[in-house]
C-alpha cells in the first residue's frame, strides 16, 4: 500500500464520515494537499476498505462490519 493510501485511511478515521454523511473528494483532497482526480485514483485501490456514495451528496467513508 502506498503512503497516500495510508494517509487517506488516517484522515477518514479522524473525520469519521458515514454513508449518510460522507466526506467529498474535494474536501479530502484539500486536506491531503493532492489533486481530487489523483485522490479518486488512489481510493480505487482501497476497495473493501473505503466505501463510496455516489451522487450530488456523495463522497467517501470507511467501511465497517455494519455497512459492508
Amino acid at each position: 500500500m502506498k503512503a497516500i493510501q495510508y494517509e487517506i485511511i488516517r484522515v477518514l478515521k479522524e473525520e469519521n464520515p458515514t454513508y449518510a454523511h460522507p466526506i467529498r473528494s474535494y474536501d479530502l483532497a484539500k486536506r491531503l494537499r493532492v489533486n481530487p482526480s489523483y485522490l479518486r485514483l488512489q481510493i480505487a485501490f482501497l476497495k473493501g476498505i473505503v466505501g463510496v456514495r455516489r451522487g450530488k451528496r456523495g463522497g467517501y467513508y470507511l467501511l465497517t462490519e455494519d455497512n459492508h
